[in-house]
């Protein structure tokens, strides 16, 4: 059990998980979506999507390894970003990171879709 504990322990081998991790999620999310919109698949584009889901996939681990997230937490994050897909969960990062920086964009978040009046809600 040491094995594999000291194993775990490696900062780069759970960097390669968790960004495979996201990859699988980013891939799987992007055929899901095509399948939800009846859609023709494109491995290429899933392809490309996943690993773009992994490379935001491995900047969510190193944030949850900043605010000391566990183990268990951060497969959750970043298995969850990685099925978002990498624009989604970037934008996440994007405010994260404007925030620690101090840095105001002045973009404020579009309002949920239940607090959008009718005639607006028909024309999103």
């Amino acid at each position: 059990m040491d094995d594999l504990t000291s194993w775990w322990a490696s900062w780069w081998v759970k960097a390669i998980l968790y960004a495979a991790l996201a990859t699988f999620g980013g891939f799987l999310g992007h055929v899901m979506r095509a399948l939800d919109k009846s859609t023709p698949i494109s491995y290429g584009r899933a392809c490309v999507e996943g690993l773009a889901a992994g490379f935001v996939g491995l900047l969510v681990m190193l944030m949850c390894n900043a605010t000391n997230m566990s183990d268990q937490w951060t497969g959750v994050v970043v298995g969850v970003s990685g099925w978002l897909g990498a624009n989604a969960s970037i934008r996440m990062l994007e405010k994260l990171v404007f925030k620690k920086l101090g840095i105001n964009t002045g973009l404020t978040a579009p309002a949920p879709l239940d607090e959008i009046p009718s005639k607006e809600k028909s024309d999103a």
